[in-house]
């Protein structure tokens, strides 16, 4: 099968050539945050990594390459975080449950706002949309199956799926929209508790 032309040329398979992928991802990461996709090129992210252009290109065919590995690398992240909270949120109440992963999702993306806001802004120009979206149906499915071991604590629903993939969008919709126009929100607990109500309003009977 073809590669994408985006996509990583070769994997770095000994100590020394991962280390140079990770300066690589990391100066990226740095410059993304200091000034956006749009100040982003490889001569600035090898200049910035202390390697070489031609050892950037051993890892990477374009810049859009490294978004595509940071983009992964953050959906990576939340996922790994999701899966790490869901097992204590099965021992609280579904509002409590509720607050704690709203919280965690924010978190996530609070540790680097305008990395966050940068990559998803280069979303519609690197091609990660269908990874995206396949990552993005897994913490549906991963809600969708929480809120049927607890249906009966929840509000009546025609369609537990429909409901799930609500909640995900809305929620997820709410916090790249501060990352992108009020960062600030981020790290203010009322806007948790805000988009915490919002869910909790929508699931559970008053």
């Amino acid at each position: 099968m073809a590669k994408r032309a985006h996509e990583r040329r070769k994997e770095p398979r000994q100590a020394r050539s991962r280390a140079t992928v990770d300066y690589i991802l990391e100066a990226a990461a740095q410059i993304l945050s200091e000034v956006g996709s749009g100040g982003l090129t490889t001569n600035r992210i090898a200049e910035r990594a202390g390697v070489a252009v031609a050892s950037l290109y051993q890892y990477f065919p374009n810049k859009q390459a490294i978004l595509d590995v940071l983009f992964e690398m953050q959906l990576s992240e939340e996922r790994d975080e999701f899966a790490r909270r869901s097992t204590t949120l099965q021992e609280k109440s579904v509002r409590e449950a509720i607050r704690e992963a709203v919280r965690s999702a924010i978190e996530v993306h609070a540790r680097r706002p305008t990395l966050v806001r940068s990559i998803l802004r280069a979303l519609p120009f690197v091609g990660t949309r269908d990874l995206h979206v396949r990552a993005r149906q897994e913490v549906v499915d991963a809600v969708t199956t929480a809120m049927r071991a607890r249906e009966n604590e929840l509000r009546p629903m025609k369609s537990v799926a429909m409901r799930a993939f609500l909640v995900v969008h809305a929620v997820e919709a709410a916090i790249h929209d501060a990352a992108g126009e009020r960062p600030e929100y981020l790290t203010d607990p009322a806007f948790a508790d805000e988009l915490a109500e919002l869910v909790g309003r929508f699931l559970l009977e008053d």
